[in-house]
């Protein structure tokens, strides 16, 4: 190896963001992923990558507002925390300000669940959008990116499409075993006797004609997700409803373009200031 062994274990043991990431070894892994997916640098292989609507808290953005306190002014201090210029911020802030009011949010609640969505985009859903363009790119367009917005019912949904919401849905989890339940409080599982159960029964055939032939498309169930190539921003199958709507799917083309583009201004910004050269967007 490149690097001696507790060189490596010490990257891992410090905590922080780069604690869940795999050790640059300068042998099996020559650079962080994510440079040698901008250069192009990936397998060649169908991907299917998305992200939740709630995945992450104001906190992360240390937005010290309540939840009915948040302003426009406490959207921009806490995007410039991430590497926004305010300038920026502000473009941002505008973007955010007309988003559909989410299932249950109040009025006042604008500005905290606009820093939240925003939040989970600059981490979760642009960076998807950013991976399924770069597998796109070299895989001959087998990319397919979504957005859940689904609130769950029961434990699960918490009134939030939050962290992890989807996943007892694609992995069709009707009940938990008593270890699970000690481990998680009993969250993730799918309500039984509702229509969510047939839902989750569509996922995960989509998940495995994903799997089998690269295509998560259902002529037969009723479910088109075209590839994200399909428009020149990025076309997503948005997984939508709850708060009293049932779970839904519908196509999105040129979706989140300028909320992306400014996330993907600041990402690739970084990765200049690295020297990261050759990639295969700008």
């Amino acid at each position: 190896m490149a690097l001696p062994a507790d060189v490596i274990l010490n990257v891992s043991a410090r905590g922080g963001p780069t604690w869940q990431l795999p050790a640059v070894d300068g042998v099996d892994l020559t650079a962080p992923g994510v440079e040698l997916a901008a250069r192009g640098q990936m397998a060649k292989v169908p991907v299917l990558a998305g992200g939740t609507a709630e995945d992450l808290i104001p906190d992360s953005y240390n937005a010290s507002c309540t939840l009915s306190g948040c302003s426009r002014a406490d959207f921009v201090r806490a995007v410039t925390t991430i590497g926004f210029s305010t300038p920026q911020a502000a473009a941002l802030a505008n973007l955010y300000e007309t988003d559909p009011r989410r299932p249950g949010q109040a009025p006042e609640e604008k500005w905290h669940f606009a820093i939240r969505h925003a939040g989970a985009d600059a981490w979760s859903n642009c960076a998807a959008r950013r991976t399924v363009r770069w597998a796109a790119a070299i895989n001959g367009g087998r990319a397919h990116w979504y957005r859940w917005s689904y609130v769950a019912r029961g434990p699960n949904g918490g009134g939030l499409a939050h962290h992890s919401v989807e996943q007892p849905f694609i992995f069709h989890v009707l009940r938990e075993t008593a270890l699970e339940e000690a481990g998680d409080g009993g969250l993730y599982h799918i309500a039984a006797g509702t229509d969510e159960v047939g839902f989750s029964e569509t996922l995960v055939r989509a998940w495995t004609a994903m799997a089998a032939r690269g295509d998560p498309s259902l002529p037969s169930g009723n479910l088109s997700w075209p590839p994200f190539l399909s428009s020149a921003n990025g076309t997503a199958l948005l997984i939508e409803g709850g708060g009293g709507a049932p779970p839904s799917f519908r196509v999105a083309a040129d979706y989140m373009g300028a909320k992306c583009d400014l996330f993907d201004e600041i990402f690739f910004e970084r990765l200049a200031r690295r020297g990261v050269g050759g990639m295969v967007e700008s």
